[in-house]
């Protein structure tokens, strides 16, 4: 049973275990119950790879829907009648829709965004992501949603690993060569 749980991750539990157990004489006769529930926990490091998502970039032309019909149709329960807002997403069922840009535009500056709406800043507000299950298609829901009229651009998301990048020490050494700036006051 272990086989599926990471090494680290089953230690953590004994040593959590082991804290409760020690701190009082009550939980020391629930350690082994806790340690069992835990170790049933499914612990794995490669859940999160399992969500599969497009991103998709609606057009703002006459007729298209909003990204927040979009999204509140994948949001309520149970679902409006009539299938979803895009033809694109009736192929592989995707289980949830949300906005790329969080806190969404609103008063003056979503009257400029609607008014500009080839800006950069009203396309990323046209964004909206899709996931799916494991399981789904993903290459029969990308044909689908790119050949949905009110689609402009649909892709997978590129996923990709942060790095920190450490300075090496340098120094500058004053130069004797150039003169002052300033005549001596500032």
């Amino acid at each position: 049973m272990l086989r599926n749980f990471s090494r680290p991750a089953v230690r953590l539990a004994c040593v959590f275990a082991r804290h409760i157990a020690s701190t009082t004489l009550h939980c020391r006769r629930l350690a082994p119950f806790i340690l069992v529930a835990l170790g049933c926990l499914p612990i794995t490091s490669h859940a999160v790879d399992q969500i599969q998502s497009i991103e998709v970039l609606l057009s703002n032309a006459p007729g298209a829907p909003t990204p927040d019909q979009v999204v509140n149709y994948f949001g309520t329960s149970p679902r409006k009648a009539g299938g979803p807002p895009l033809q694109g997403l009736t192929v592989e069922s995707p289980q949830q829709t949300y906005y790329l840009m969080q806190p969404r535009a609103s008063g003056d500056f979503l009257a400029w965004l609607q008014a500009n709406p080839d800006s950069t800043r009203a396309q990323l507000e046209r964004y909206v992501i899709v996931v799916y299950l494991p399981t789904a298609n993903l290459a029969n829901a990308l044909s689908a949603l790119r050949a949905d009229p009110y689609v402009v651009a649909a892709s997978q998301p590129t996923h990709s690993t942060f790095s920190s990048v450490q300075l090496s020490g340098f120094t500058i050494e004053p130069s004797t060569t150039l003169a002052p700036l300033t005549n001596g006051t500032q």
